[in-house]
């Protein structure tokens, strides 16, 4: 989960009041299905799901840059670690899109997971022999996960394709929001304590590119840096709506200038802060919450109490962080 780090009112010079705040953070699984074809693309067999192990290099990877752009298949049967960067023998890397490739679906309850399914096809002729081991990656030998294929009973196996037969390796991404509230912390603006309370927002919406949702395919490129994308800082005179909503009240728009600071490796985190100048983020009575979104692919809201009494006679920054980690 997101959550305020640092906050300060900057009258008249800027300077900023650092508070060390806890962040905790959205989770993510991944899992496989292989489904072989014929000639025309037909299907002969299909596996049962099995499931992954998101490599390290992988959530390292996501901090900086995209995280999936096509699968590879391989021959050898050692058990996955997750310090591994990718296939132990890798014989095949795909980018070509197979069908059912891109969708997403929403779970409307709890615990709200949305899914991204990517679906990559080989060609003819690329395949001929007994196949062991899977990932997705961003690039040849570079995966976010990898798994060995498994039986339904959960017992490594393997697939055979021949060189008439294509193969579609199928990868379902998802991700979690918290379910509970982070807080209340309390931070110190301009000398004045405020609890501070944040929670998850809208985790059941899929918009498309450019609103706000929990939807890991507007993270894609496929699937790209999760924090390249900050954005929809808005400030609201209401309390924090439920995780499916936004807060209550009147809006303040999504002015403000967000500035998205460096990933540091192995940190599994990404801070952001934005700067309301004296015409940005203003709302009648002051500021009781505000909505901060890391691209679209993962929403927050915060609640202050006291009300922060932003107004045009004054500046703000907020500083936010998003953590994330395997499921």
């Amino acid at each position: 989960m997101s959550i305020l780090t640092n906050a300060g009112f900057i009258i008249p010079t800027p300077r900023f009041v650092d508070v060390g705040m806890p962040a905790v953070g959205m989770t993510t699984k991944g899992r496989y299905m292989l489904i072989k074809r014929d000639a025309l693309g037909a299907e002969i067999e299909r596996t049962p799901w099995f499931d992954n192990i998101i490599l390290d290099s992988g959530l390292n990877r996501w901090g900086t840059g995209g995280i999936i752009a096509g699968a590879a298949i391989g021959t050898d049967n050692t058990a996955p670690s997750s310090a591994q960067t990718g296939l132990l023998a890798e014989t095949t890397y795909t980018t070509g899109a197979g069908t059912g490739n891109g969708t997403s679906s929403a779970l409307g309850s709890s615990p709200y997971n949305n899914t991204y399914t990517a679906v990559y096809r080989t060609v003819l002729g690329q395949l001929n022999g007994n196949y062991y081991e899977v990932g997705c990656g961003w690039a040849s030998g570079s995966m976010f996960s990898r798994a060995l294929i498994l039986t339904g009973g959960g017992s490594p196996t393997s697939i055979s394709v021949t060189s008439v037969q294509q193969l579609d390796i199928v990868y379902q991404l998802s991700v979690y929001p918290p379910l509970t509230d982070t807080g209340p912390t309390t931070i110190t603006i301009s000398g004045v304590n405020y609890d501070v309370t944040g929670r998850a927002c809208q985790v059941n919406t899929l918009s498309g590119s450019g609103s706000p949702s929990w939807n890991p395919s507007q993270a894609t490129a496929a699937i790209t840096a999760i924090t390249s994308f900050a954005g929809f800082p808005s400030t609201y005179t209401g309390t924090l709506g439920a995780i499916t909503a936004s807060p209550s009240g009147t809006a303040g728009g999504t002015s403000g200038t967000i500035t998205t600071n460096a990933y540091s490796n192995n940190s599994l985190q990404r801070t952001a802060y934005v700067s309301y100048g004296l015409s940005d983020g203003n709302v009648s009575g002051g500021i009781k919450s505000t909505r901060f979104w890391w691209g679209v692919l993962a929403g927050f809201q915060y609640e202050f109490n006291p009300v922060i009494p932003k107004d045009s006679t004054k500046t703000l920054v907020l500083n936010y962080s998003i953590t994330w980690a395997r499921r």
